[in-house]
């Protein structure tokens, strides 16, 4: 993984601690690392992207309707663009998809 990756991954899973803190058992900071180490697993069996795998594993639960009283439409607040862009990191793909 790029430098450029793991320090999105770090920036992403300090977000989801914060974010998560205040969450209950089922759905708590560790939890998430739960499934992160799964997804994690599941991507070198099936050859995925770790990097994709691990950004959602890390988010999977931010932006879940059942947290935010039901609203649906939270996830546009809080996906993954908002760790991405805060790095640039969209930009840097779409250049490099069309350099």
């Amino acid at each position: 993984m790029s430098h450029d990756n793991q320090a999105v991954i770090k920036q992403t899973e300090f977000f989801a601690r914060e974010a998560l803190s205040v969450a209950e058992g089922g759905h708590d900071w560790w939890h998430v690392e739960r499934v992160r180490r799964l997804a994690g697993h599941i991507s070198e069996q099936e050859g995925a992207d770790l990097f994709v795998v691990e950004l959602g594993a890390l988010q999977h639960d931010i932006a879940d309707a059942k947290f935010h009283q039901g609203d649906e439409a939270i996830h546009t607040f809080y996906a993954i663009p908002i760790v991405l862009n805060g790095e640039g990191l969209l930009r840097r793909k779409r250049s490099q998809r069309q350099g």
